[in-house]
């Protein structure tokens, strides 16, 4: 599919790959590039460019390898959480209202009502939001910009190809609290976003993990039940 100009080469949401599948996927597109068809020449096929692959391909690389540094330092102890993998910890967090460290894609921006905003970080079967409670004060409108020309992606990836790639992915930390009983943090200023790990309260990040090993705890038990119902297969 590469190398029949189908197709690009990328590795979108993190690199999973062997070297010897990596060198024949790149050999495959530089070969497809080089007959300058298909996908590689857009005005040829569809009479005018519909997604500029080149550029997109700069892009997801930089997504995964912000991915792959996120895996490499939970690898070697971080504590920043992930709202798709510790969703249900943090929504069952004792008291919440602590300093947590999240990382995940910045992914929507919206207004609410004349001063406060909201930015989705979340997924749909895990939404999850930053909260800033004031974004016409200086320090609100730092951070909007900061978000706007460093992070946000401006376009679509449907049919319209991303405009102005951003980072996507980043580390935010501010006050964790429950909102209709979903989790946002909420945050005030362009500090408590950062390209790196930020160090939250020590406290906070142990009632996480409380959190994480009891949700881990009642899946097992929710897996053993139902081997014990159904028995083994």
């Amino acid at each position: 599919m590469i190398e029949d100009r189908y197709s690009p080469y990328f590795c979108k949401y993190g690199n999973v790959r062997t070297r010897d599948y990596h060198r024949r996927y790149l050999a495959a597109e530089r070969l497809a590039q080089s007959r300058r068809a298909g996908l590689w020449d857009q005005v040829a096929v569809h009479g005018s460019e519909q997604r500029n692959y080149a550029a997109l391909g700069c892009w997801w690389s930089l997504r995964a390898e912000l991915i792959d540094d996120y895996r490499r330092a939970k690898s070697i102890g971080s504590k920043a959480l992930n709202p798709r993998v510790d969703f249900e910890a943090l929504v069952g967090m004792p008291g919440c209202n602590e300093s947590a460290t999240v990382f995940d894609e910045f992914s929507e921006f919206r207004r609410l009502g004349s001063r406060k905003a909201l930015v989705n970080i979340g997924s749909v079967a895990q939404p999850f939001s930053i909260f800033i409670p004031d974004i016409e004060v200086p320090k609100g409108q730092a951070l909007l910009a900061l978000l706007s020309q460093r992070y946000l992606s401006h376009g679509t990836e449907g049919s319209k190809t991303v405009t102005r790639p951003g980072r996507s992915y980043g580390y935010v930390k501010g006050q964790l609290k429950l909102f209709n009983g979903l989790p946002e943090l909420v945050i005030d200023g362009p500090e408590d976003v950062s390209d790196v790990p930020l160090k939250a309260s020590t406290r906070a990040q142990r009632s996480v993990c409380r959190s994480s090993c009891r949700a881990r705890h009642r899946r097992s038990c929710r897996t053993e039940r139902q081997t014990l119902r159904c028995g083994p297969q």
